[in-house]
């Protein structure tokens, strides 16, 4: 499965879809609501039938209930090239630190 990233309002409204809930979760109002299903549907996470401004019907797509099963946390994937281009940045900065120090005690 492809990585998915989600927000915390995503994964709030993820799970409370999930468990059959349309309404928003409790610490969400109805606007961060409606945005977070949007998303989810342009995911395609969820189907929902949206009307303007109102949520009809809502529920786990086929998609979604997948990637709940296999990621029952909602953790977000770690970005392992943006880790390992931090760890290649600090060692290059203790690197020439350590060359500064020793050209510095040469002279």
């Amino acid at each position: 499965m492809k990585k998915i990233f989600l927000s915390i309002d995503e994964k709030k409204a993820l799970l409370s879809i999930q468990q059959g809930k349309i309404t928003a979760p409790a610490g969400m109002n109805m606007a961060e609501f409606f945005l977070a299903v949007s998303e989810l549907k342009r995911k395609g996470l969820i189907d929902a039938e949206i009307n303007y401004d109102e949520i009809i019907d809502v529920k786990p797509s086929y998609i979604g209930s997948g990637y709940v099963a296999q990621n029952p946390t909602l953790v977000n994937p770690v970005g392992w090239f943006k880790i390992l281009t931090v760890a290649g940045l600090i060692i290059t900065a203790i690197a020439t630190i350590i060359t500064m120090i020793v050209a510095l005690i040469k002279l």
